[in-house]
């Protein structure tokens, strides 16, 4: 048996619950957590690219020094 109603549903369910659910709103909620993980992620590689780019160009595509 289940111990309630509210507790098997998601938030979402529950706020949209009797209400137009192929309106966007419920859709941009449904979604809203896969958005931010991939946010984060691509804010987390642009920023460490960003950091990394200059040491990496350094390193490898340095002008050669001659000794004399």
């Amino acid at each position: 048996m289940e111990k309630s109603y509210y507790l098997s549903n998601t938030f979402n369910n529950i706020v949209f619950k009797g209400r137009n659910q192929a309106y966007g709103a419920y859709a941009l909620r449904r979604n809203y957590s896969r958005h931010m993980t991939l946010a984060a992620i691509l804010a987390t590689a642009l920023f460490s690219g960003a950091l990394v780019g200059p040491l990496v160009k350094s390193v490898f595509f340095a002008e050669q020094k001659k000794y004399v």
